[in-house]
């Protein structure tokens, strides 16, 4: 079963879209190279805040779910809460005298991480629409990970 499993060309695009992403992650300085980057990291580390302080309230879980209005500075505070949420989550894991360049590292490795799924389902889509096409499949699976929103 593993031997198929390996040989399979999306197990191929998953594991060089892995390898290649986690290469450019690792290079990639922390700055403007990215061009929301900043914004999203942001983002996830007032998350990040916001859960720390409210754990041992009691509208905690009321706080996560129904966030407070959006503010001038932000105008659209957490709207992509699923994103910011796992986000939020695994930075509360690491110390608290954590490095920002560490903590963007694993920000970009989680939506790496994130963006296999998206490449499966894409290429599983395309499978169940077109049963007879399994090259169709692969190269929507192949621009999918390809898309630059995906690839951090």
């Amino acid at each position: 079963m593993y031997r198929r499993l390996f040989a399979h060309p999306l197990s191929w695009l998953l594991f060089t879209t892995l390898a290649i992403g986690t290469l450019r992650i690792s290079l990639v300085p922390s700055g403007n190279y990215n061009i929301d980057e900043s914004g999203h990291f942001s983002q996830i580390i007032k998350l990040k805040t916001e859960i720390r302080v409210c754990q041992n309230a009691p509208t905690c879980i009321f706080n996560l779910l129904f966030p407070s209005q959006p503010t001038n500075d932000s105008p659209d505070t957490y709207r992509g809460l699923l994103y910011y949420l796992p986000n939020a989550f695994v930075q509360l894991l690491l110390p608290q005298d954590a490095s920002e360049d560490t903590r963007l590292f694993l920000a970009r490795l989680l939506t790496l991480l994130l963006n296999l799924p998206a490449i499966v389902i894409s290429y599983l889509t395309i499978r169940l629409a077109f049963p007879s096409s399994r090259s169709v499949a692969l190269f929507i699976a192949s621009f999918t990970a390809l898309l630059p929103s995906y690839s951090d």
